[in-house]
């Protein structure tokens, strides 16, 4: 996506696995590789991508922390002008 502004939100990291007891070892161990590579991935699709942590450790963004999600859209939305 070169140099097209985003702004990725994640949940506070809150040390914790990624996947529940129930998951086979063998998935979890390549979800938490994942898990731990996700920034430097998610850098990596925009030259003008930041990635922003929010307080919660909640999953749904858009419920656990509304004003980071609506002043995240807001600074994109002002960059586009």
């Amino acid at each position: 996506m070169s140099d097209k502004p985003q702004i990725i939100l994640r949940a506070k990291p809150d040390g914790k696995p990624y996947d529940p007891e129930f998951v086979p070892a063998d998935i979890a161990a390549k979800m938490a590789r994942l898990f731990e590579n996700a920034e430097v991935n998610f850098l990596r699709l925009s030259t003008a991508a930041q990635v922003v942590y929010s307080e919660s450790d909640q999953h749904h963004m858009h419920v656990a922390d509304p004003y980071l999600v609506v002043s995240s859209i807001k600074a994109l939305l002002e960059k586009q002008l």
